[in-house]
């Protein structure tokens, strides 16, 4: 359950200093046995790209390294795993061709970081993967991640849209990415977020289901809401006098209110322009 932020956001959240922004962020995604051959890894470093950039391989994987710079509030890459058809070992049937989406979500603010995904592909099309996905433990959360959504594309293509198995799958796919971005340690918290891929498929899939569907459109506004958290930043950076990320939290939070003005009243935000232009008057005094 996300935790709504309260006006009391002014006064002085946390004790430590806030890291200076420039810190490296390194995303490793190691190939695990059974990858087949021919798997290609691409960034798109954020929302406005439009041409991916292809990571070159090594023997163990492929790693993409790159530093926060202090020109925008978060940093928002987007990672396409190319998977090229297969025949898979029980009954020689081919799995569909398909492009895995992971979506990251860094604050200017983040520390030094190496995250490492382990990069498997399904062995199976059976109850029994299915069951197996299901029940990967908290620390396989990447696995459960590129997993499910390896066979909910696969099911999507190869099956009717709506399917049992392309629900069940699509179903667990999204569930790993919200206890992720959200989980009931907040120690776990993998900055990831919830791109339009599996938004977008869930809606797709699940068309029809009235219900799945409001929980679905719910869960992504209470995610979306929780940006709104940033405020808690905001004493902090005033305090060490970092004024630059200041400004650049400023802009974030009133596009993002401009985009989605009622994710404010989801996180109990009264008045959101008062807050805003609080925050504003903030920048201007900063240093």
């Amino acid at each position: 359950m996300i935790r709504p932020v309260l006006i009391a956001w002014l006064v002085v959240a946390a004790a430590t200093l806030l890291p200076a922004a420039g810190t490296a962020q390194t995303i490793q995604f190691q190939r695990m046995p059974g990858l087949p051959d021919g798997v290609t890894v691409s960034v798109l470093s954020d929302a406005s790209d439009v041409t991916a950039m292809q990571i070159e391989p090594t023997e163990t994987g492929w790693t993409y390294s790159f530093v926060l710079h202090p020109i925008r509030w978060r940093e928002e890459p987007t990672f396409l795993i190319s998977v090229p058809a297969r025949t898979i070992a029980n009954g020689g049937v081919d799995s569909a061709a398909m492009v895995l989406e992971l979506d990251f979500s860094f604050k200017a603010t983040e520390r030094d970081r190496v995250i490492e995904v382990p990069l498997a592909a399904f062995a199976q099309f059976g109850n029994a993967e299915r069951q197996r996905i299901e029940a990967l433990p908290v620390f396989a959360q990447f696995e459960q991640i590129m997993l499910s959504q390896g066979l909910t594309r696969h099911f999507e293509a190869r099956l009717s849209g709506n399917d049992g198995s392309t629900r069940r799958m699509a179903q667990v796919w999204f569930d790993s990415l919200v206890r992720a971005i959200q989980p009931a340690d907040p120690d776990r918290r993998r900055p990831l977020r919830l791109g339009t891929t599996v938004v977008d498929t869930v809606a797709r899939v699940f068309d029809g289901n009235g219900a799945k569907l409001s929980y679905f459109r719910g869960t992504v506004a209470q995610i979306r809401a929780a940006f709104w958290r940033d405020l808690l930043d905001a004493p902090k950076l005033l305090e060490v006098g970092q004024c630059d990320l200041l400004r650049l939290l400023a802009e974030d939070l009133r596009r993002r209110h401009g985009a989605n003005p009622d994710d404010a009243r989801l996180m109990q935000i009264g008045a959101p322009l008062d807050v805003l232009d609080k925050l504003d008057a903030d920048v201007a005094s900063c240093g």
